[in-house]
């Protein structure tokens, strides 16, 4: 499913314009990535909830020369999906 799917489901339930769904919808990403950039989390209550972790630095290897590699720590976005995603 892409935005413009969901813009589409968006506009029929709600009976909005195609646009002003897409707006509606923008707007709710750009919600949730702005509250994960200040490291904070986001619970939708029965859907799921999005975290940022710091993942540790590592080694790893190239698969071509197998010469090894220094993976520095980074930062990503993980979902736990709630009791009604569970019971899909």
């Amino acid at each position: 499913m892409t935005k413009k799917d969901l813009a589409g489901l968006v506009s029929e339930e709600i009976g909005l314009d195609k646009k002003d769904s897409m707006v509606v919808v923008n707007s709710i990403l750009s919600g949730i990535m702005e509250i994960l950039k200040e490291k904070k989390r986001v619970e939708i209550r029965g859907f799921g909830s999005f975290n940022v972790v710091q993942r540790k630095a590592k080694k790893g290897r190239i698969i071509k020369t197998a010469s090894p590699i220094f993976i520095p720590p980074y930062k990503t976005v993980v979902f736990i999906p709630g009791i009604n995603m569970k019971n899909l």
